[in-house]
């Protein structure tokens, strides 16, 4: 059966009815960074849903079933043919937690950045050094402690040649 739980404002009722589903169920036909399916796989929860850009793009694969926008045959066959008896909520939850922590959030974003100047802002060379700067500074911190007290946009970008 599915049930609609409607908008749950408190976060420990919220974890309650995560840990406690067989699966979540996203609809929706565009989303950014899904938090239901980072919440979800952090209790435990299998996800199947629609194809939306940001869902599919932050599951994990094993965990995680998304078919094209609208097509419900697929998705209920995704449903109905997951054996939900071997699912271990505990394994779930461990690389969800991994995946989604800060340190490793905090990694991505310091690959990201040194990706984006490689291409493109080393055309800047002060915002270079203050980037560089910050990176250096934090290296000795913890991912946390670094995003606790810095902005993490400590520089301006320009798309301007």
């Amino acid at each position: 059966n599915i049930i609609f739980a409607g908008e749950i404002k408190d976060p420990n009722l919220l974890n309650e009815i995560y840990k406690n589903a067989k699966a979540t169920l996203i609809l929706s036909k565009v989303e950014t960074f899904s938090m239901v399916v980072a919440e979800s796989l952090i209790n435990g929860t299998p996800v199947f849903g629609f194809k939306a850009g940001g869902p599919e793009s932050i599951s994990i694969e094993q965990y995680s079933f998304f078919v094209d926008y609208g097509d419900i045959n697929s998705l209920i066959g995704k449903m109905k043919d997951y054996d939900y008896n071997s699912v271990d909520k505990n394994t779930i939850r461990i690389i969800a937690r991994k995946k989604f922590s800060m340190d490793t959030i905090a990694k991505q974003y310091k690959n990201l950045y040194f990706d984006l100047l490689s291409k493109k802002w080393t055309k800047y060379p002060i915002f270079y050094f203050l980037f560089i700067l910050n990176l250096h500074a934090s290296a000795k911190q913890s991912a946390r402690e670094y995003l606790d007290s810095q902005p993490i946009f400590s520089f301006a970008l320009s798309t301007e040649a």
